[in-house]
């Protein structure tokens, strides 16, 4: 079976490596921050470009503990609360 190139290859580690864009010569790298968009984008000199849009997100793991002895003691943990990305 052929490999499918449409995806980055992703080690063990968690570590995704984009092989497309090795050996081009970046022409820029443009950073946007607003208040609706953050992201960035690698732009090569072959008017092609790497762009990365991020969405920023909070993860909150709530508990409630017993801090007494100095050390916390865990009384009882929820579930995660996470930012719900919405994607049209």
């Amino acid at each position: 079976m052929a490999e499918d190139k449409t995806k980055p290859e992703t080690d063990t580690m968690g570590v995704t490596r984009i092989l497309e864009v090795k050996g081009k010569i970046v022409e820029n790298i443009e950073v946007t921050v607003t208040s609706n968009y953050h992201g960035i984008a690698i732009n090569f000199s072959d008017k092609t470009a790497m762009v990365f849009n991020i969405e920023p997100c909070i993860a909150m793991f709530p508990y409630f503990g017993d801090w007494a002895t100095g050390d916390c003691k865990v009384i009882q943990e929820w579930e995660p609360v996470k930012t719900v990305i919405y994607r049209p």
